[in-house]
């Protein structure tokens, strides 16, 4: 018995049991260790989403049909009104839960390879499971236990799903995992497919997808003498540097006819645990056959104005088991992309480069047996050579020669813009830009791919004419002189009024003088030679008068004439004598 001290204060002190296990799960309460003249035992339980009831005595018990945590408490009170509160213990209800776990969560597929997931769901919690399913992609699967296996032949992203069942007909939440299944495809690659014997062919798996899962795959190259060759290929063997690796190289070993030509099939085969897919390439051996060798000499000049002329000599090409056929010269623009090419049987050749630019030089030669060298760059030591090329400026030569029209009119007049004698040395001139001012503010740019065109003027005055023509690069030429006028002068669109005096040898008709009107008696050819005379001289053209009795015929003979005389007197030398009027 133990004794209790007066106006001592209670004490609490209880005990819970189990403190965990499934639900429904069954508690028992004890108080009975708590001390002093206790009258009241009240019990509390409380979890993290709410109160539960309260039970009072000694000892007592209660049901927990929900999975938690459960916080159980002791107050007791003696006869006097004391009160002493105890926190017991806090018990775990486990409820009904599916888990599984998966054998891969990620995996690879390949035709006639499934990937095989082995599922394990004794990681699942409850009183009395008595059945799990299990679902794929939403899909109920055949298989029922804790423990099942599914194939999967087909890539994709696959949900799995489990649901587990008590012997109460309670069935859990739906627990889910994500598969990720992948297609195996293998890839092999070799390069190059014609090859000679003793020369190395590459071959790579690294095209094979997935490709993020290539450094976890194995790999098994191999390579097998087609069915259909000749016995010359019988005696060519095939040697790895390393079968397992994703790049390996491949070396064929042995001798051959000169025309023979053998062909094998490489087979590539990559696995990843158990899941395996194939892969061939076919490549032809040939025999060893030496090539040319292309070797340049010299190219000159390397600098120079367009269109400029290479020397090119590649006379130190050879050819160890024969002898050089032909030469094939290239030079490549650095920034327009074109070229220029020229196959010759001499060593030494020329070709002539009209664009301007900066050009490479490349040369190769072919054997008698048609076997092509490697292409070689002309260098100058260990860099480059460039061949400069520049371009010229075109020039530009303006002619303007006015006109009258058929009428005589002077005003509007038809006046004749003349380039044609402008060039480009080195190119060929695209564009003529003429630009035509007066003093009165009259300002105009005429622009033409034809290097003569016509011009309207309606009012006299004093122009200026300035010519400006382009080439097929973009050059534009300086602004031109026009002959016999200045540039930033004038044209002079008025004309000027000459008197002159026929000369004493000029007999204008044969059988008869020419008279000043149709009643005055016939003249003397002296007097007719006397008689003043007018010209009207405009730059280029000069038009002479006179009275109205000159015929038709006499006119025609007059212009050749003042061509012949007139021009010559006046010091008019480029113009011409375009009418003759009454």
């Amino acid at each position: 018995m133990i004794a209790t001290p007066l106006c001592a204060k209670p004490v609490a002190n209880g005990e819970v049991y189990p403190t965990e296990g499934f639900v429904p799960l069954r508690v028992n309460l004890d108080a009975s260790r708590s001390q002093g003249d206790i009258t009241e035992y009240e019990w509390t339980t409380s979890s993290s989403e709410k109160e539960e009831p309260v039970f009072y005595g000694k000892r007592a018990s209660l049901l927990l049909d929900q999975a938690g945590e459960y916080t159980i408490s002791l107050k007791v009170t003696d006869n006097k009104g004391e009160s002493d509160t105890q926190q017991v213990a806090t018990v775990t209800a486990k409820g009904l839960e599916a888990c599984f776990e998966a054998s891969r969560t990620e995996g690879l597929v390949a035709k006639g390879y499934p990937l095989k997931v082995e599922l394990d769901a004794s990681c699942s919690t409850g009183q009395y499971i008595i059945d799990y399913h299990w679902e794929i992609k939403g899909k109920p699967t055949t298989q029922r236990g804790q423990q099942i296996t599914h194939s999967f032949y087909e890539s994709g992203n696959y949900t799995i799903s489990l649901k587990v069942e008590d012997s109460r007909g309670e069935i859990s939440s739906p627990f889910r995992e994500t598969l990720t299944i992948k297609t195996l495809t293998a890839k092999a690659i070799a390069s190059p497919n014609n090859v000679i014997i003793g020369e190395e062919l590459e071959l790579d798996a690294t095209q094979s997808e997935p490709n993020e899962s290539l450094d976890d795959l194995e790999y098994k190259w191999d390579a097998e003498l087609s069915p259909e060759n000749t016995e010359d290929c019988e005696t060519i063997s095939s040697r790895f540097d390393d079968k397992t690796a994703p790049n390996p190289t491949l070396l064929f070993l042995g001798s051959m006819d000169k025309k023979a030509t053998c062909q094998y099939t490489i087979t590539l085969q990559i696995s990843d645990k158990g899941v395996t897919s194939e892969d061939s390439v076919t490549v032809k051996v040939g025999p060893k056959i030496t090539r040319p060798q292309a070797i340049i000499n010299s190219v000159s000049p390397q600098k120079g104005f367009a269109p400029l002329t290479l020397n090119l000599d590649g006379s130190d090409s050879y050819d160890e088991d024969g002898s050089i056929r032909r030469y094939t010269w290239l030079a490549s623009h650095d920034k327009k992309g074109f070229g220029f090419e020229k196959s010759t049987s001499s060593a030494k050749t020329t070709i002539t480069l009209e664009q301007s630019g900066t050009y490479t030089i490349q040369l190769f030669v072919t054997d008698h047996d048609n076997e092509n060298s490697n292409r070689v760059l002309f260098m100058n030591g260990e860099e480059i050579a460039q061949i400069e090329i520049n371009n010229e400026k075109p020039i530009a030569k303006a002619k303007v020669l006015p006109s009258l029209d058929e009428k005589g009119e002077q005003i509007p007049l038809t006046v004749i813009l003349d380039g044609s004698e402008s060039y480009d040395n080195d190119g060929k001139l695209e564009n003529y830009t003429w630009t035509i001012t007066n003093d009165q503010g009259y300002n105009e740019t005429v622009d033409n791919e034809q290097p003569i065109i016509s011009h309207v003027f309606e009012q006299i005055g004093t122009y200026q004419f300035s010519l400006v023509v382009t080439d097929n690069q973009g050059i534009e030429s300086e602004a031109s002189v026009i002959e016999a006028y200045d540039m930033v002068g004038g044209l002079l669109i008025k004309p000027q009024t000459y008197t002159f005096i026929l000369p004493e040898n000029f007999i204008p008709e044969t059988e008869s003088t020419v008279s000043d009107s149709p009643t005055s008696e016939p003249r003397s050819a002296a007097q007719t030679r006397r008689t003043p005379k007018q010209a009207e001289y405009w730059p280029g053209r000069v038009i002479v008068k006179f009275h109205k009795e000159i015929s038709t015929e006499n006119k025609s003979r007059l212009r050749a004439f003042f061509q012949a005389y007139l021009l010559r007197e006046l010091s008019i030398i480029q113009s011409e004598v375009w009418q003759v009027e009454n």
